[in-house]
């Protein structure tokens, strides 16, 4: 343990951008992890964004996502949310 506290920066850093484990031992015992927030949530049974649920708008989006007319349901609030072009203005 001793170990972890110097090197704490660098194995929190190892840990979230090359996705290494550490198993954090007393007198050899292991007695905590540290994982990445991805490992986290999926040990935690999570399957959105870092592991976590997705909520609000994207969960009920993910609801329908199997829904043969979801597309065309997408591009209709995008068109409506978009704001009018101007005459002789390009579409982005």
């Amino acid at each position: 343990m001793a170990e972890a506290k110097k090197r704490f920066s660098e194995i929190v850093a190892r840990t979230a951008y090359a996705g290494d484990r550490y198993v954090i031992e007393r007198r050899k015992k292991p007695l905590a992890a540290i994982v990445s927030i991805d490992d986290l949530g999926r040990l935690e049974g999570g399957n959105g964004p870092g592991g976590r649920q997705p909520r609000g708008l994207l969960a009920a989006a993910r609801l329908f996502a199997g829904w043969k007319g979801f597309d065309a349901v997408m591009a209709d609030v995008v068109r409506r949310r978009s704001p009018p072009r101007r005459h002789g203005t390009p579409a982005a």
